[in-house]
C-alpha cells in the first residue's frame, strides 16, 4: 500500500508541474481523453486546487 501512495505522490508532483507551467499532460485535448484519463485529470486538480487554496 505505501507504495501504491508514493507512485500516487510521484504522479501528483508530474502533475503539479504541468497544471503550473500550464503543459498538457497527455499530450491530447479534453474531448481525446478515455475516461480513465478524465478521472486522473480531475482528481489531480482538485487535489492541486485544494493545497494551492489554503
Amino acid at each position: 500500500m505505501k507504495a501504491l501512495e508514493k507512485e500516487r505522490q510521484n504522479k501528483q508532483k508530474l502533475f503539479d508541474i504541468a497544471f503550473e507551467s500550464k503543459v498538457n499532460y497527455f499530450k491530447k485535448s479534453f474531448e481525446e481523453l478515455c475516461i480513465e484519463e478524465r478521472m486522473l485529470l480531475e482528481v489531480a486538480w482538485n487535489n492541486y486546487a485544494e493545497r494551492k487554496n489554503k
